[in-house]
Protein backbone atom coordinates (compact mmCIF):
# COMPACT_ATOMS: atom_id res chain seq x y z
CA UNK A 1 0.00 0.00 0.00
CA UNK A 2 1.36 3.13 -0.77
CA UNK A 3 1.56 6.63 1.10
CA UNK A 4 -0.69 8.57 -1.37
CA UNK A 5 -3.56 5.34 -1.11
CA UNK A 6 -5.72 6.69 2.27
CA UNK A 7 -8.58 4.49 2.56
CA UNK A 8 -11.13 5.94 5.17
CA UNK A 9 -11.16 4.80 8.76
CA UNK A 10 -13.94 2.47 10.04
CA UNK A 11 -16.34 4.10 11.37
CA UNK A 12 -16.37 4.55 15.39
CA UNK A 13 -19.19 3.14 17.27
CA UNK A 14 -21.57 5.36 18.69
CA UNK A 15 -21.28 5.51 22.37
CA UNK A 16 -19.20 2.41 22.38
CA UNK A 17 -18.72 3.01 26.04
CA UNK A 18 -22.97 2.00 26.82
CA UNK A 19 -23.32 -1.67 25.81
CA UNK A 20 -25.91 -4.81 27.08
CA UNK A 21 -28.54 -3.91 29.19
CA UNK A 22 -28.00 0.03 29.68
CA UNK A 23 -28.18 0.20 25.88
CA UNK A 24 -31.07 -2.00 25.11
CA UNK A 25 -32.75 0.43 27.77
CA UNK A 26 -32.32 3.25 26.06
CA UNK A 27 -33.20 1.25 22.86
CA UNK A 28 -36.62 0.41 23.74
CA UNK A 29 -37.26 3.65 25.40
CA UNK A 30 -36.90 5.16 21.62
CA UNK A 31 -38.71 2.45 20.07
CA UNK A 32 -41.42 3.51 22.71
CA UNK A 33 -41.17 6.79 21.44
CA UNK A 34 -40.04 8.37 24.38
CA UNK A 35 -38.29 11.70 23.84
CA UNK A 36 -34.23 11.78 23.65
CA UNK A 37 -34.50 14.51 26.24
CA UNK A 38 -36.81 12.36 28.64
CA UNK A 39 -34.25 9.09 28.03
CA UNK A 40 -31.29 11.14 28.80
CA UNK A 41 -32.47 12.67 31.95
CA UNK A 42 -33.53 9.08 33.15
CA UNK A 43 -30.43 6.91 32.32
CA UNK A 44 -28.37 10.01 33.51
CA UNK A 45 -26.56 10.16 29.82
CA UNK A 46 -26.29 13.08 27.52
CA UNK A 47 -28.72 13.94 24.51
CA UNK A 48 -25.75 13.41 22.73
CA UNK A 49 -25.12 10.18 23.42
CA UNK A 50 -28.83 9.33 23.48
CA UNK A 51 -28.85 10.88 19.90
CA UNK A 52 -26.03 9.08 18.84
CA UNK A 53 -27.54 5.32 20.21
CA UNK A 54 -31.01 6.78 17.99
CA UNK A 55 -28.93 7.20 14.58
CA UNK A 56 -26.72 4.03 15.04
CA UNK A 57 -29.20 1.84 16.46
CA UNK A 58 -32.11 2.61 13.95
CA UNK A 59 -32.49 -0.44 12.21
CA UNK A 60 -33.27 -2.48 15.79
CA UNK A 61 -35.22 0.15 17.14
CA UNK A 62 -37.39 -0.13 13.91
CA UNK A 63 -37.45 -3.74 14.75
CA UNK A 64 -38.39 -3.46 18.10
CA UNK A 65 -41.18 -1.17 17.01
CA UNK A 66 -42.36 -3.19 14.65
CA UNK A 67 -42.54 -6.23 17.53
CA UNK A 68 -44.01 -3.64 19.77
CA UNK A 69 -46.87 -3.08 16.96
CA UNK A 70 -47.33 -6.40 17.05
CA UNK A 71 -47.86 -7.06 20.19
CA UNK A 72 -50.10 -4.36 20.71
CA UNK A 73 -52.39 -5.04 18.05
CA UNK A 74 -52.75 -8.81 19.76
CA UNK A 75 -53.78 -6.88 22.79
CA UNK A 76 -56.47 -4.47 20.46
CA UNK A 77 -57.76 -8.03 19.21
CA UNK A 78 -58.00 -9.52 22.31
CA UNK A 79 -59.32 -6.97 24.22
CA UNK A 80 -61.78 -5.77 20.97
CA UNK A 81 -63.19 -9.29 21.39
CA UNK A 82 -63.67 -9.63 25.02
CA UNK A 83 -65.50 -6.16 24.68
CA UNK A 84 -67.64 -7.56 21.75
CA UNK A 85 -68.45 -10.73 24.01
CA UNK A 86 -69.02 -8.73 27.05
CA UNK A 87 -71.03 -6.65 25.06
CA UNK A 88 -73.28 -9.41 24.07
CA UNK A 89 -73.76 -10.80 27.26
CA UNK A 90 -74.22 -7.18 28.84
CA UNK A 91 -71.43 -8.18 31.51
CA UNK A 92 -68.86 -5.20 30.63
CA UNK A 93 -67.14 -3.75 33.21
CA UNK A 94 -67.53 0.05 32.19
CA UNK A 95 -63.84 0.94 33.57
CA UNK A 96 -61.71 -1.52 32.43
CA UNK A 97 -61.62 -3.10 28.95
CA UNK A 98 -62.84 0.17 27.27
CA UNK A 99 -60.12 1.68 28.49
CA UNK A 100 -57.30 -1.48 27.40
CA UNK A 101 -58.81 -1.58 23.79
CA UNK A 102 -57.83 2.03 23.31
CA UNK A 103 -54.90 2.44 24.63
CA UNK A 104 -53.56 -0.53 22.59
CA UNK A 105 -55.67 0.73 19.16
CA UNK A 106 -53.79 4.19 19.86
CA UNK A 107 -50.19 2.57 20.99
CA UNK A 108 -50.20 0.12 17.51
CA UNK A 109 -51.17 2.96 15.59
CA UNK A 110 -48.37 5.39 17.00
CA UNK A 111 -45.72 2.79 16.64
CA UNK A 112 -47.27 2.01 13.24
CA UNK A 113 -46.63 5.85 12.36
CA UNK A 114 -50.42 5.96 10.85
CA UNK A 115 -52.44 9.25 11.33
CA UNK A 116 -54.48 8.89 14.76
CA UNK A 117 -57.84 8.58 13.66
CA UNK A 118 -60.35 11.78 14.29
CA UNK A 119 -63.15 11.27 16.68
CA UNK A 120 -66.20 12.94 16.06
CA UNK A 121 -67.77 14.62 19.41
CA UNK A 122 -71.45 16.32 19.89
CA UNK A 123 -72.40 18.32 22.44
CA UNK A 124 -75.68 19.50 23.51
CA UNK A 125 -75.42 22.08 26.62
CA UNK A 126 -78.10 22.70 28.93
CA UNK A 127 -78.64 26.80 30.01
CA UNK A 128 -78.73 27.70 33.52
CA UNK A 129 -82.48 26.80 34.26
CA UNK A 130 -82.08 22.93 32.95
CA UNK A 131 -83.88 24.03 29.17
CA UNK A 132 -82.22 23.30 26.09
CA UNK A 133 -81.22 26.33 24.09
Amino acid sequence: MDANDQSPAPPKPAAPFITGLKREKIVLALAAGKSQRQIAESNGHGQDTVRAIAKADQVQISAVKERLAVQAANIARLAGNRIAQRLRKDTLADHLLPTTFGIAVDKMLALRGDDKPAVGLTLNLLNVNGSGS
